[in-house]
């Protein structure tokens, strides 16, 4: 089981879309002060590895991880943000994981129109989009455009 930040990203398009890789950033017991830079630095060597297109981020606490891994990489960033835009959970880390979404992603993902209308109102932004719940099962001539690129998503359970 990968917890983060024991950090998993998940190769959801790969070539012959017929695998998913997973690859752990770090293991538990970990120290977010201690282990900070040497996941930041795994993830950033990852992409790189993996020449990725796009890197798609399912939780706002991993921007702290992906804002800084991405620095002067080509790489498309997306947040898709799962969680309610009032979560207070760790605060500092789910404010500080916002304000790096913001200025470092092309797209914020929501789930519903109205955490779309709380992004906007508190950021002031036009790169937020929302969609509904998806559906997995999609026309193999809707995956068609995907097939040709590496895209990722982080995922994360974050226990601080």
């Amino acid at each position: 089981m990968f917890l983060l930040l024991a950090l998993a990203v998940i190769s959801l398009f790969s070539k012959s879309m017929k695998k998913i890789n997973i690859y752990a950033m770090n293991k538990l017991p970990y120290s977010l002060k201690k282990d900070y830079f040497s996941i930041t630095k795994k993830l950033r060597e990852l992409v790189k590895e993996l020449q990725l297109d796009s890197l798609i981020v399912v939780d706002g606490a991993i921007m702290l991880f992906s804002a800084l891994a991405l620095v002067n990489l080509n790489i498309k960033h997306i947040l898709w943000e799962h969680y309610s835009f009032n979560f207070t959970g760790n605060r500092l880390v789910r404010t500080l994981g916002k304000y790096l979404a913001v200025t470092t992603c092309d797209k914020i993902v929501t789930l519903t129109e109205a955490e779309k209308t709380q992004w906007q109102e508190k950021f002031k932004r036009n790169n937020i989009i929302s969609i509904a719940n998806p559906n997995t099962l999609l026309p193999k001539n809707k995956l068609a455009k995907w097939e040709n690129k590496n895209h990722f998503i982080c995922r994360a359970f974050i226990f601080l």
